[in-house]
């Protein structure tokens, strides 16, 4: 009887099986497998499929979402974003209180390489002195604003508007 107490509920079904003495005890030992331990694993096996089947395709459309080339402004991922007092310059002042970008609002390199962050140069002509200059600019991937989303979930509140 102690051995008994740290067998698993499926080992405990198969020994009362095992230990039926007469053909009707042991067909009624086999009866409370099939509905004790069988009849439960079949039904999460289905609740399961179900919601295999319900969230494949949210799954292959977040995948299309994460591995999406387009690049957006930290100004356009505040907006998306959508969390409350964190727009444009709160989100950099975040993201450089976090070492994640640099005095610059230049991302470091771990965050580049993880894919979360480019940096793209822009020309443009100075109106006031007609010299092309460049400018540097910090945008993210697709990938990235899923990443800060979480981060920032667990520190702000989503706007309701």
């Amino acid at each position: 009887k102690q051995l008994k107490q740290v067998f698993s509920p499926k080992q405990k079904f198969l020994l009362n099986i095992f230990e039926a003495d007469d053909e009707l005890s042991r067909a009624v030992a086999i009866n409370q497998y099939e509905v004790g331990y069988v009849k439960p694993l079949e039904n999460k096996v289905v609740e399961q499929e179900e919601q295999i089947t319900i969230l494949q395709p949210k799954g292959k459309f977040y995948d299309s979402v994460i591995q999406s080339e387009t690049l957006l402004d930290i100004g356009e991922v505040s907006k998306l974003l959508n969390y409350k007092g964190l727009g444009r310059n709160n989100l950099f002042r975040y993201l450089r209180e976090n070492s994640i970008l640099n005095n610059k609002n230049l991302p470091y390199q771990t965050y580049i390489d993880r894919g979360y962050f480019k940096i793209v140069e822009s020309s443009w002509v100075n109106p006031s002195t007609k010299l092309v200059e460049v400018s540097i600019k910090t945008v993210m991937f697709q990938k990235g604003i899923d990443w800060l989303d979480k981060l920032l979930s667990e520190h702000f509140v989503k706007s309701k508007d």
